[in-house]
């Protein structure tokens, strides 16, 4: 039996709340916090009273002996509830109370607000265990640990416990909402669980932490019959069916019970400015079908891409060609230095398509009442609409509501200084803001992320890696199309036993949509992931290919055959693949008596070939070379455009018309760019400062 004197609040403790910072000890038995404090560790951190400790997964385990104040002993064990409140920055966290582990965390889930027994309040004390990692790239951190009261209604606490929380609401600029939130303000609250399908962790643990949060979703799911949970990702939902048909039944029966919301769009919630158009197209077309086909109760109009790094000018259209009319992102609030002008807005593209764009609040919500009036204040007066979206759920590693944020949403629940809760989805508040629509103001242009600029360079390898599958597959799909063309039969998989052309293209084709993930081809995940993808990668080279010219050489006559083959170079076929650009292009065979030069297909262009003793059609537009007024100067010109050049880069660059079209030269130059936090993902903002010299040109 663990014996303690009492504890009594410390002097700047409030007469309900006990704070633990300093109470912490170490394995020695030391105070763990002095002991923090004599470390050179983020005396940032430290000034506001943390407790840090190395970085590099650095153990510390801290106890301390629970004891309930005197002046808490006796109250009603009914109508209050003592909570240990957590807050660290940890790789991960084990929390054991008298022994058994009571919570786990880690640098996502980093919170707890755990009851504690009602002995406890009796005069029982509680031996409390705290097991912390640090994190790989970071010092830790224990932010935050008190022990709160709290009744158990808002409209029913005699002592005031909430009367802290209650001020701060009641302050004036909480989020722009007054002291008093007008009643027909109303949040819908979607729980989320934003899972990145390969990040700081390998693709192998996003399954096993997608089963584990679908699980304990569906749990507090059945024990909250109001609860409504929205996910994404078709490719996701598939990987479930195949290999967790059980959960995925479970899934299936809430999502046509109206509770469990799809949010796809995308195959992946994808990059949307690294990849082709093709990609782009393909990545609509696989979700939405897979989604209309297992989720046909819902209507597929949503775009859901909260996290991806900006968005090309040309996405619009595209989402309209899938029947997507709304557009969905979170990451442009993200923008360095200036501010993105629009939450709620109609976005046009060049052709003049145009869907609706919104920016709710921030993934990863929590009940806490002050973060929910303060989003909703911001979007009010940032779109003058009084319906707003809070999505309440530990999110990037899953992890989702839990019983913690039930119970304080719970606890506010129809609070006079807060706007009306509900639960619900995000197509039933989409179809409050349908009337608005005509009325939004427009955006034309790229929605340009203003952070994570470097990462058009960081590991280039996943960027030529997914140029090369592109071609390989849209060179194996015009192969099959010039066959379906021709009149050629098909590969019938029942009668060979094995995938058709078509269907193995279908399969490679869901792998490079699926390594266009957000966080893959960027290169913003960490090596271990690009390691595992380089075979996957090598292999999809492959199998593309392999379709391809089989395909073709059965296609032509060429497939290898029994007996003595012909020499090298006796027999050849052009065949053009790929698209040949507005100007005709001058290709050189090789000499042979038997040859074959395909026609262009529809929509590919036309090149010019030249075989041996056959003459070549000229270019329509040459380039020609002309020296400028210094010898280190030059022009060129092709009767389009004309470019001047020199040795400190392009210096003016004209139109038919000769007006000039760049406002200043593009140079070529070098700085050095170090000491951001994400730093292989960001440009540092001083970086032009400190120039390492420019890039001269030679002569052409």
């Amino acid at each position: 039996m663990i014996q303690a004197a009492a504890q009594t609040p410390g002097p700047g403790d409030s007469p309900w709340q006990l704070d633990l910072q300093h109470r912490w000890r170490l394995e020695t038995g030391a105070p763990a916090l002095a002991r923090s404090r004599r470390l050179p560790l983020r005396r940032d951190w430290q000034a506001r009273g943390d407790l840090v400790w190395p970085r590099g997964g650095c153990p510390l385990h801290l106890h301390l002996v629970l004891t309930t104040p005197l002046s808490w002993q006796g109250l009603p064990n009914g109508a209050l509830i003592p909570r240990l409140v957590l807050l660290w920055w940890a790789e991960t966290a084990v929390l054991k109370v008298d022994g058994i582990p009571r919570r786990h965390g880690d640098l996502f889930a980093n919170t707890c607000r755990l009851p504690l027994p009602d002995h406890w309040l009796a005069g029982t004390p509680l031996l409390l265990e705290l097991d912390l990692h640090s994190p790989c790239h970071d010092h830790g951190s224990l932010r935050h640990s008190t022990v709160v009261l709290e009744p158990r209604r808002h409209d029913a606490d005699p002592l005031h416990l909430l009367r802290s929380t209650e001020a701060d609401l009641t302050a004036q600029g909480n989020g722009g909402a007054g002291r008093i939130c007008p009643r027909d303000d109303r949040v819908t609250l979607l729980s989320h669980a934003h899972l990145d399908l390969a990040w700081l962790w390998p693709v192998a643990e996003t399954w096993r932490a997608a089963v584990e949060t679908f699980t304990s979703v569906l749990n507090l799911m059945e024990a909250h019959a109001d609860l409504c949970f929205g996910h994404s990702t078709p490719a996701l939902y598939a990987w479930l069916q195949q290999h967790r048909p059980a959960l995925w039944r479970r899934i299936h029966a809430l999502a046509e019970a109206g509770r469990w919301e799809p949010l796809c769009g995308p195959w992946v919630e994808m990059d949307c400015v690294l990849i082709s158009t093709v990609s782009v197209l393909r990545q609509l077309e696989t979700g939405q079908r897979w989604s209309r086909r297992h989720f046909p109760r819902w209507r597929h109009d949503l775009a859901w891409l909260p996290d991806s790094f900006g968005f090309a000018a040309g996405l619009p259209q595209a989402l309209l060609r899938q029947g997507i009319c709304w557009f969905l992102t979170t990451k442009l609030s993200w923008n360095a230095s200036n501010p993105f002008p629009h939450r709620l807005f109609r976005w046009r593209d060049p052709s003049g398509a145009t869907v609706v764009a919104l920016l709710p609040g921030a993934l990863g919500g929590t009940g806490d009442p002050r973060a929910i009036r303060q989003a909703h204040g911001e979007w009010r007066a940032r779109t003058g609409v009084n319906s707003s979206l809070w999505l309440p759920g530990v999110g990037n590693h899953g992890g989702g509501p839990n019983q913690d944020m039930m119970d304080q949403v719970e606890l506010w629940w129809g609070h006079h200084q807060l706007p009306r809760y509900r639960h619900g989805t995000v197509r039933s508040w989409l179809q409050e803001l349908e009337p608005l629509v005509p009325t939004l103001p427009v955006w034309a242009d790229e929605l340009y992320l203003e952070l994570h600029r470097g990462c058009a360079t960081t590991h280039p390898d996943q960027k030529r890696h997914n140029r090369t599958a592109e071609r390989l597959l849209l060179e194996a799909e015009r192969v099959l199309w010039w066959a379906q063309r021709m009149g050629r039969r098909q590969w019938d998989p029942a009668v060979e036993g094995r995938l058709c052309p078509a269907q193995r293209l279908q399969r490679c084709w869901q792998t490079l949509l699926f390594h266009q993930f957000h966080d893959i081809l960027p290169g913003t995940a960490t090596g271990e992931v690009f390691a595992q993808l380089e075979n996957q990668w090598r292999r999809l080279r492959r199998q593309a290919s392999h379709v391809r010219d089989q395909v073709l050489q059965e296609l032509l006559g060429t497939a290898p055959r029994d007996g003595p083959r012909s020499a090298a170079g006796d027999h050849w076929v052009a065949v053009q693949l790929q698209p040949a650009g507005p100007w005709p292009r001058v290709v050189r065979l090789p000499p042979s008596q038997q040859h074959q030069v395909l026609p262009p297909m529809a929509g590919v262009g036309w090149w010019w070939f030249q075989g041996t003793g056959e003459a070549s059609a000229p270019p329509l537009h040459p380039v020609r070379i002309h020296q400028a007024a210094t010898p280190h100067h030059w022009q060129l010109d092709n009767g389009l455009c004309t470019v001047r050049c020199g040795p400190e880069g392009v210096l003016q660059l004209f139109s038919p018309s000769g007006r000039q079209v760049l406002e200043q030269p593009l140079a070529l130059g070098r700085w050095r760019d170090r000491g951001e936090y994400w730093d292989a993902w960001d440009l540092a903002p001083d970086h032009r400062q400190h120039s390492l010299g420019g890039v001269t040109l030679g002569q052409p």
